[in-house]
């Protein structure tokens, strides 16, 4: 069994205890009943880190047994006990046999309960009491997990104070996710319209082409293929294929058609080759690294300086990244690497492509903009738990060629439109950590930093004396009820009835 420091000095008034002491024997089990009219908590009715159902099915739908609760009750989820699922029941109902129904008490306040099941050294050391791929624990192998318990009403006022703070998150979590809605929105606009042409309407009033796209894009075929007599491959030349699309829309006056395979003679895998957390060789982008049209350069893993598939999969300035597999709605994600962090390297679920004659962040732009989200939606392949979009099929995806000049002209509109989106995703993914805020506030909670004390309540080793006492009465009772019946077969802890008395 874990061990934990208990030795630390407690507020006055607060009594060191363990949690087997101060909670009694979970709720018994009920049998499927497909006539109840009982509301259902499933494992999944919570989200990881969560304390509150986000829905709840009928236990009229379930095929086996569940655990009853009731009001004031506390659900802990012992499946994975790192996803620290936690509620203090609002009404009566049945749950998943995944969560350890602790009954009410008036020992100690549900809600006070509750935040110390969710703290994240309560998470550490059930985690640590685990093992295996599905990784469960029950009450008993919590039960020595040291408790520093204060008196009774100075727990109701910690829960208050706690649920005052976490909903001041909450909105703040809000307000933050409709600032991100407004932004996504403006910054899908902003691509949409560069991508359409819209965005330069006006300078091409004002500015003739002196190359056009369709003239831009046979410059380039007949480039790559000069290249290639020049380097003789013995291979025959393909020319490369245009969009594979037969319903490509208009394109403003000066545009054309082409595909990646014309504009991108690199289209590559990363590499497959294990990476390593410490920080020690070439910095490898993942899939994670992809962050609203940009690269976020924290959380790398890193490769050997003299990896074998160097300097072949090294990224140059310029270079384009594209997520090729993950779950649906993130397969397609694309940024344009900067030469910000070099050399780097890439990983073998992203795909890089290197530009010729298209800007390389127009090229992004596009892939990222509706319509290439919906190109990617309607081509990727979808296996169980993940989409893919091969390399292959990407090099048929059509782009809208402006001119070059052109190209320029909107790279810039677009960098100048957007940097108040960059600003907010990158605040919200670092400074805005409402995880890390809500334990730092249990943190304080659960060492009396949180709220005054009152010297006139009574303190909690005297709750503990009374509880003490009640558990050591209602032992004896047991041992009676059960000594004329030791012959006896034991009594099933599965029952009909779901309304079962409160401890």
């Amino acid at each position: 069994m874990n061990s934990q420091n208990g030795s630390r000095e407690l507020p006055s008034g607060w009594a060191w205890t363990t949690l087997g002491e101060i909670t009694f024997p979970p709720r018994v089990k009920i049998r499927a009943d497909g006539a109840s009219n009982l509301p259902f908590i499933g494992m999944d009715s919570i989200e990881p880190n969560g304390l509150r159902p986000i829905h709840v099915g009928r236990f009229s739908d379930m095929k086996s047994a569940a655990s009853a609760f009731h009001e004031g009750d506390v659900l802990y989820g012992r499946l994975r006990p790192y996803l620290n699922k936690v509620w203090a029941a609002e009404y009566s109902g049945a749950a998943s046999a995944e969560f350890i129904v602790i009954p009410k008490s008036k020992f100690i306040s549900s809600s006070f309960l509750k935040f110390l099941l969710h703290h994240e050294k309560f998470v550490n050391y059930a985690s640590n009491a685990t093992s295996g791929d599905r990784p469960r624990v029950d009450l008993a192998d919590l039960s020595e997990y040291r408790v520093a318990l204060p008196p009774l009403d100075e727990q109701a006022r910690i829960a208050a104070r706690i649920d005052e703070l976490f909903g001041e998150i909450e909105a703040g979590e809000q307000e933050l996710e409709k600032a991100r809605e407004a932004l996504e929105t403006y910054r899908r606009a902003v691509l949409k319209a560069a991508v359409t042409g819209e965005l330069t309407k006006d300078w091409r009033q004002k500015n003739a082409p002196t190359e056009t796209g369709a003239e831009l894009i046979n410059r380039i075929l007949i480039e790559r293929r000069a290249a290639w007599q020049k380097h003789q491959s013995p291979k025959r030349y393909e020319e490369p294929a245009g969009p594979e699309s037969t319903n490509l829309s208009e394109l403003p006056q000066g545009w054309a058609w082409a595909s990646i395979n014309q504009l991108c003679p690199v289209v590559q895998y990363g590499s497959s080759a294990k990476c390593a957390a410490e920080k020690r060789g070439v910095p490898v982008l993942r899939m994670g690294n992809i962050q609203d049209g940009t690269i976020d350069y924290s959380n790398l893993k890193y490769l050997p300086q003299n990896h074998s598939e160097f300097p072949d999969l090294l990224l140059a300035p310029g270079d384009i990244v594209f997520n090729r597999t993950n779950s649906a709605e993130l397969v397609g994600k694309t940024a344009v690497y900067d030469g910000q962090l070099a050399p780097c390297s890439f990983a073998s679920y992203l795909i890089r492509l290197k530009a010729v004659g298209v800007a390389p962040n127009y090229l992004s732009y596009y892939i990222n903009s509706v319509y290439g989200r919906r190109w990617v939606a309607e081509n990727k392949s979808q296996q169980v738990g993940q989409a893919n979009l091969s390399g292959g099929k990407l090099k048929t995806l059509g782009i809208p060629v402006p001119p070059m000049a052109e190209q320029q002209v909107i790279v810039e509109r677009v960098e100048a439109a957007l940097p108040a989106a960059k600003e907010l995703a990158t605040a919200g993914r670092g400074s805005f950590d409402s995880t890390a805020l809500r334990q730092s506030i249990l943190s304080l909670a659960f060492s009396g930093q949180l709220v005054p004390r009152d010297p006139g309540e009574e303190p909690a080793l005297v709750l503990l004396e009374r509880l003490r006492a009640r558990k050591f009465s209602a032992s004896i009772s047991e041992k009676a009820r059960a000594a004329p019946n030791a012959l006896r077969t034991p009594h099933r802890r599965v029952r009909n009835n779901p309304n079962l008395p409160p401890l």
